[in-house]
C-alpha cells in the first residue's frame, strides 16, 4: 500500500476534524491531478501502465484507508463532511 503524507497527517498530526478534511481534499486533488494526466496520456500513448496509472491504482487502494481514519479518529460525521466536501471527479 502507498504510503501518503496526507493519511500520515490525519492519523498522527490533525488535531480538529476540519484539519482531517483539509489533508483529504489534498489527497482528492492529487487523485483528480492522476487522472488527468492519465487521459492525457492515453492521447498519445496509449493505455499501457505508465507511472501515473501506477500511483493512481495504489492511491485507489488507499481511499478506504483515509475513510476508515477519519472515521475512526473523529467520527463518521467527519468522515460524510469529506467526502462530501472533497468528491472525486
Amino acid at each position: 500500500m502507498a504510503n501518503f503524507t496526507q493519511l500520515k497527517k490525519i492519523l498522527e498530526i490533525d488535531d480538529t476534524a476540519d484539519k482531517a478534511v483539509e489533508s483529504y481534499g489534498s489527497f482528492v486533488k492529487y487523485m483528480n491531478n492522476l487522472e488527468e494526466q492519465i487521459k492525457k496520456q492515453n492521447k498519445f500513448m496509449g493505455r499501457g501502465w505508465t507511472q501515473a496509472r501506477t500511483n493512481f491504482a495504489d492511491s485507489a487502494r488507499t481511499i478506504p484507508v483515509f475513510h476508515k481514519a477519519i472515521c475512526d479518529k473523529f467520527g463518521s460525521d467527519a468522515m460524510i463532511k469529506a467526502i462530501n466536501a472533497h468528491p472525486f471527479k
